[in-house]
């Protein structure tokens, strides 16, 4: 399409800081105006014009006249030279089961449905969606994890970016003087920041997700020492008890 100029925008932010863009703009057979920016303003983009881009490509701008279209592309770059942002200190977790299992009206678990008065838990959310054509890989999990964490959120107009990155309440990362700190001495696991939940930071958080990954320890090795050698795993099984977790054998 016919390339019609090259305008060299000139925004200023409040931190009496300049910009100068360059952006070539072209008509189009239809008669329309339009311009491909590059993808690094794609979040400014997708708040300013209400559509979403793919992460990557150049972000196209059409607008029936000229004066729309620069006053959209002057609009998208203030907004990606000059976020609002925003910091609040959270506390990001995962508690995931995988622990597929069927139980009575009195809460009694059973292995399946097929004991009597038993039917399958069906709450695939918290428990997982298993079962004989799509089994739980390498045995049943529970998977727990937290991490206490700065959250900061850039705010490009109407889109926004959210970053995480370790919170110690203003101390260093290995001490272990706050709750924070403690927290985020459990530090050999990962989170997936899309997926898990996040609640306010707050030291009574901290101390209560500390104590519950503390605990998750003292039951791994609790079931380790007692089975990870066979011998002492049929020891165990020659006993005829079971000293590690109460059960009720239905």
């Amino acid at each position: 399409m016919p390339h019609l100029k090259t305008e060299t925008f000139k925004i200023k932010t409040e931190a009496d800081v300049w910009h100068y863009p360059k952006v070539k703009i072209s008509v189009n057979a239809n008669g329309e105006f339009y311009a491909n920016l590059e993808s690094d303003v794609r979040i400014s983009a997708e708040g300013v014009l209400k559509q979403q881009f793919i992460e990557g490509e150049k972000i196209k701008v059409i607008a029936s006249s000229l004066n729309t279209l620069e006053s959209l592309i002057e609009k998208i770059y203030r907004n990606h030279y000059e976020p609002k942002i925003t910091e609040e200190p959270v506390i990001l977790y995962n508690i995931e089961s995988h622990v597929t299992f069927a139980e009575d009206k009195d809460g009694n678990i059973f292995p399946n449905a097929g004991y009597p008065n038993a039917n399958w838990n069906m709450d695939y959310n918290r428990y997982g969606e298993h079962h004989a054509a799509k089994p739980s890989n390498g045995g049943y999990c529970l998977t727990i994890g937290a991490k206490a964490m700065m959250k900061t959120t850039y705010f490009y107009g109407d889109g926004k970016k959210v970053k995480y990155k370790p919170y110690y309440k203003g101390e260093w990362h290995l001490g272990r003087d706050n709750p924070a700190q403690q927290l985020n001495n459990w530090a050999a696991f990962n989170l997936d920041y899309d997926t898990c939940k996040e609640m306010p930071y707050t030291d009574e958080a901290a101390e209560f997700f500390y104590s519950l990954l503390y605990s998750m320890a003292k039951i791994s090795k609790m079931i380790q020492d007692n089975t990870f050698e066979q011998e002492k795993l049929l020891q165990l099984i020659a006993t005829g008890s079971n000293p590690m977790l109460p059960y009720n054998n239905n």
